[in-house]
């Protein structure tokens, strides 16, 4: 199960490498923040009632622009309800919105697909 967990890990660094290029590439953005991501996963609970998660903290951030106005963030959250403090890991997209930001992909929010 850990090597699972590392596996996940490589990945989402292995993504968050690319983005990092990509935003190089296209220049300065306003990065979402933590608070940011936090308001857009609690938006995006309507949407996503039965993958909500309620106890859900999200900890730490780090995100990249990616290419037509999205952003890339790993994001390292716990579960309240757990009290070992074991920390999860997952990638989420976000999108600028009307509003404020919109959560695209990630944590309750399953891909986009075309």
């Amino acid at each position: 199960m850990e090597r699972d967990a590392m596996r996940i890990f490589a990945a989402m660094l292995s993504l968050l490498g690319a983005a990092l290029l990509s935003s190089a590439r296209g220049g300065e953005a306003r990065l979402p923040d933590l608070d940011a991501i936090r308001a857009a996963y609690e938006a995006a609970k309507d949407e996503s009632r039965e993958r909500h998660i309620e106890d859900l903290q999200i900890a730490s951030a780090e995100c990249s622009a990616l290419e037509a106005g999205q952003f890339l963030c790993q994001v390292a959250y716990l579960r309240r309800a757990e009290s070992n403090g074991h920390l999860y890991f997952d990638v989420v997209t976000l999108t600028p919105g009307e509003t404020g930001w919109r959560l695209v992909s990630g944590l309750c929010r399953s891909p986009a697909r075309n």
